[in-house]
């Protein structure tokens, strides 16, 4: 008999950039000693250190894979969110910004081929 998994809706939907405002203000009320690691998985997952949040996007992006190949759409969904947050988090700790990363993507697509530029931008 094949169980269907009751799909929870979300109070609101967030976008990147302002779960990248969240991870930030998690950070600054952490420094204010505002926030204390048993109160935030954040903070827990910064006190731990670069070292630890990069095994746990390791990790996230294995299961992205794994429910990749598995064609489950909706366990997809769920470990690449997973797999956001923890790289968001980690783009914190190393100081890097989506700023960044966006340069980065226009280097490299400023750097593309003619057709391979069209399949950046979905045409």
């Amino acid at each position: 008999m094949e169980t269907h998994r009751t799909i929870p809706t979300p109070i609101e939907n967030i976008s990147l950039d302002r779960l990248g405002s969240i991870i930030a203000a998690r950070v600054s009320e952490m420094r204010a000693g505002l926030l204390q690691a048993e109160e935030s998985y954040t903070v827990r997952l910064i006190q731990k250190g670069v070292d630890q949040c990069a095994k746990k996007v390791g990790e996230e992006a294995v299961e992205v894979v794994l429910e990749a190949v598995k064609r489950d759409k909706q366990k997809f969904i769920e470990e690449m969110a997973q797999l956001f947050y923890h790289q968001l988090v980690l783009m914190r700790m190393m100081g890097v910004s989506m700023a960044d990363i966006e340069w980065q993507l226009g280097l490299v697509h400023s750097q593309m081929s003619g057709s391979d530029k069209s399949d950046m931008r979905g045409t």
